[in-house]
């Protein structure tokens, strides 16, 4: 059993049994997502933008990996961000072009009105062979409708019309990895969707 198939086996019970403290299937959680993000590209030592992670959970388990975070966020909760925290909108990052080796955002997408426009704006942000994570809702998850549906189709028509990126993997979020096959499955690919891109160029 994989790291990461044993945390979501946590994260399943810890579900479960969820309770007033959701301290600690928050904490699962993240570390579910940034395993995620570790199969796809090395942490240790990177520089990580977490685009959303206002509550600060990801961004403890990205450096627990060895890896520098910033948190961008228009409301963050810098107890738990610490210090790298800026106050920024997604479409508009503070930051340099290519100054990121990593960009990561999730549970985003499905609350603006223009997911594309915020997909340039993290590519932008990353260097050439960088990495950008996306995970997001698309029409609907245990936690309810997302307020602003992401077509998955979409999303990834504009990521191969651009020479500068390419896809490594999209697939659903809470499955094992060798089950990705049923992004194809509409009503699966509506719970929860990753999305992998590195930029060439």
């Amino acid at each position: 059993m994989s790291e990461a198939t044993a945390t979501m086996a946590q994260l399943l019970r810890a579900l479960a049994v969820i309770g007033r403290d959701r301290s600690g299937f928050h904490r699962l959680r993240a570390r579910y997502c940034v395993q995620q993000v570790a199969a796809a590209c090395e942490l240790g030592g990177r520089t990580v933008v977490d685009v959303g992670g206002g509550d600060g959970w990801c961004a403890e388990e990205f450096r627990a990996a060895g890896a520098s975070c910033v948190v961008v966020d228009p409301c963050p909760v810098p107890s738990r961000t610490g210090p790298a925290t800026v106050v920024g909108d997604g479409y508009w990052l503070p930051l340099l072009e290519g100054s990121a080796d990593v960009c990561y955002c999730s549970d985003v997408l499905g609350h603006v009105p223009d997911p594309v426009g915020l997909l340039d704006e993290l590519i932008r942000v990353v260097r050439p062979h960088g990495t950008v994570h996306l995970a997001f809702t698309n029409w609907c998850s245990p936690r309810g409708r997302a307020p602003a549906p992401v077509r998955v189709g979409r999303l990834l028509r504009h990521v191969r019309s651009r020479p500068d990126v390419v896809l490594v993997e999209a697939r659903p979020r809470y499955v094992p990895r060798g089950l990705k096959g049923l992004l194809r499955v509409p009503l699966l690919r509506g719970v929860a969707v990753q999305v992998t891109l590195r930029r060439t160029g």
